[in-house]
């Protein structure tokens, strides 16, 4: 089995936990179980924002019924790998809160470097 966490990795290792992240980590959990914290419009109140980000074009967005929020965009530049991971958290820094939570979903490449 792969004990890397990225390609160059050769500790396997980090240098500590996360455990100093928590309080935000949970903040942002207790924010998100509130009634009504996702965006009454997001058409109206995100959509404007990533429309207006530099280097991406928006293909399409919609509101799902679980209250996700799906956007579909195209950055004018391709990077590769943990480079696309770092030009969608930028995209998203126009929208985002002071905490939030960026994963690769269906059909994309996990961060490999930590370059």
């Amino acid at each position: 089995m792969e004990q890397r966490r990225w390609n160059i990795d050769e500790r396997f290792t980090g240098v500590s936990d996360a455990a100093a992240m928590l309080p935000a980590v949970h903040e942002l959990e207790e924010a998100m179980r509130g009634d009504g914290w996702v965006t009454e419009d997001p058409d109206a109140h995100l959509l404007p924002h990533l429309r207006r980000a530099p280097g991406w074009e928006v293909l399409g967005a919609r509101l799902l019924d679980d209250g996700f929020y799906e956007v579909r965009a195209r950055p004018e530049e391709r990077p590769a790998g943990i480079g696309m991971h770092r030009a969608v958290i930028r995209l998203l820094s126009v929208i985002a809160e002071p905490t939030f939570l960026v994963r690769p979903t269906r059909g994309a490449s996990p961060p490999r470097s930590p370059q």
